[in-house]
């Protein structure tokens, strides 16, 4: 796929994840530039808000919205202190 190919893609990718109500785990960490695991994380501290629809978790576009707009100073914690 040559370069302009390939980022006309990476456009449309992004422009249908924004226009989605409910985003996957996966998506809502590409949205807002922090890994899976950082988004695990804010989502068992009850920072981001989640929905269930069976086993899959799914998060609010207006969610991720606030959280983008709110300052995150702490860093994400490794697992030894989540568990203290």
């Amino acid at each position: 796929m040559q370069h302009g190919a390939m980022k006309s893609k990476m456009r449309e990718t992004v422009s249908s994840t924004s226009q989605r109500l409910l985003h996957s785990r996966a998506d809502a960490a590409y949205i807002l530039s922090i890994s899976i695991r950082a988004l695990d994380y804010h989502i068992a501290r009850q920072r981001i808000r989640v929905k269930h629809q069976g086993s899959k978790v799914l998060i609010h576009h207006s969610e991720l919205i606030r959280f983008a707009k709110e300052d995150h100073p702490e860093a994400v914690s490794s697992e030894a202190e989540i568990a203290e």
